[in-house]
């Protein structure tokens, strides 16, 4: 069985990927300090509660393995707080990723997915976003993945690390079979907040209903988080057959805005009682994926669709 080291693997998507890599052969070594992380959630290897920010003691615990290659998703990944606690992200995403650069060039690891997200396109116009759409992120969270994808990129030339980042549009839904949740503390993703509303009857918060789009409220790319699991999958085979690094959206392809998913939980039966407050700094109007590279590079596309059958997966996870 060929390991694959995951950092950040008994989080929300790593948790996700861990279970993926598993039913495709493969044993995901997974390393997490747990700030954000479950370690129920580790289900499938070996697990290391490890500060990736200790080089030393992260390459202590995982030097006994050969890995044909590293997933990197390990970050502090909530928008609003990175504007409130800049120094917290760049001290966290950065030095992470330096040192997940450094473990791979001491363990000879040629390949690496990396966890990007859409946060680094910034404002764009309206439509979907390609991979060439320009970068300038409006948030500290999307700068700090922008700057990790650079450092990613440079190091690739010098070393000969070959790579596919992976640029998340909006990770949504759990574990068809329940096996996971989505599930953090504090909770601040958009639908598991609007299930818990509709289930405790208790208020859904609207952050800004004068953007400019069709109905006011912002626009997202709402992707299942196991299709998100099956694109790492699909790169890791990638980078192991071709070898050729490369840039790819993640997402479904579609834009649904935040009244959709009040309106598609409706339609399950909830009733979440709305409040609409004023928008966050650092929030763009719209985000759309473009995923024709992935389909043509990775071979991938996603297989749920339906928003309904999305917020259905997460309430059955948190019955």
């Amino acid at each position: 069985m060929s390991n694959v080291l995951v950092t950040g693997g008994a989080g929300y998507v790593g948790s996700h990927v861990c279970k993926a890599l598993s039913m495709a052969g493969f044993q995901p070594v997974v390393v997490d300090n747990l700030s954000t992380g479950f370690q129920k959630n580790v289900k499938w290897g070996p697990f290391y509660k490890v500060d990736l920010r200790d080089y030393e003691s992260t390459l202590g615990e995982i030097k006994k393995y050969e890995f044909v290659a590293a997933i990197h998703l390990a970050a502090s990944a909530y928008v609003e707080e990175s504007q409130k606690h800049p120094l917290k992200y760049y001290e966290n995403n950065l030095l992470s990723t330096i040192n997940v650069l450094r473990l791979l060039e001491t363990l000879k690891v040629p390949h690496l997915v990396f966890s990007s997200s859409c946060s680094v396109y910034g404002e764009n116009s309206k439509g979907e976003l390609n991979e060439a759409a320009p970068t300038k992120p409006i948030n500290n969270y999307g700068r700090t993945k922008k700057m990790c994808e650079e450092m990613i990129a440079d190091i690739g030339i010098i070393t000969g690390l070959k790579y596919i980042s992976l640029r998340y549009f909006n990770a949504c839904g759990a574990d068809l079979n329940s096996e996971l949740r989505e599930e953090h503390k504090p909770e601040t993703h958009v639908i598991p907040q609007l299930i818990d509303a509709g289930r405790n009857s208790s208020y859904f918060n609207v952050f800004g209903t004068d953007y400019p789009t069709s109905d006011g409220s912002a626009v997202r790319d709402y992707l299942h988080v196991s299709d998100l699991a099956s694109a790492h999958l699909a790169s890791l085979r990638y980078l192991l057959e071709k070898g050729r690094s490369n840039i790819i959206n993640v997402g479904s392809g579609k834009g649904r805005s935040v009244f959709d998913l009040v309106e598609s939980a409706r339609r399950i039966g909830l009733n979440p009682t709305v409040r609409f407050l004023p928008r966050r700094e650092g929030d763009p109007a719209e985000l759309i994926a473009d995923i024709s590279l992935a389909r043509e590079v990775l071979g991938w596309a996603p297989k749920i669709q339906c928003l309904d059958e999305i917020l259905l997966s997460t309430l059955n996870s948190r019955s």
